[in-house]
């Protein structure tokens, strides 16, 4: 019966580290688009107003999957989850996709 209800050996197992690294995917496919839709051509006054509104729906996905993708890095840490590419990318990926997007956003 004790064999049963005893759960220390059992690995908790979440899903945080792999829903992070898809946010990480996420996030550089905004930069890729970004990059895509800024330089393609030389703007008129009228082209100038749709590229505005075009990056600031870019910008609001991009905070919101920013803000996401920190809420499962900080669940991730909690729950001392396994180590391999998914935590990593994430780890590393996502601030510096968040760097390089207000970089460009910037420009």
């Amino acid at each position: 019966m004790n064999d049963i209800l005893d759960l220390e050996d059992k690995e908790i197992s979440t899903n945080y580290r792999k829903w992070a690294f898809r946010c990480f995917l996420y996030l550089s496919i905004l930069i890729l688009f970004t990059f895509y839709i800024f330089p393609k051509h030389i703007p008129s006054s009228y082209e100038l107003e749709e590229l505005i509104k075009r990056i600031k729906i870019i910008l609001i996905f991009g905070g919101v999957i920013s803000l996401i993708s920190f809420y499962f890095i900080f669940k991730m840490i909690k729950n001392k989850e396994l180590k391999n590419y998914q935590y990593w990318f994430s780890i590393i990926g996502i601030p510096s996709c968040i760097i390089l997007f207000t970089c460009l956003i910037n420009y």
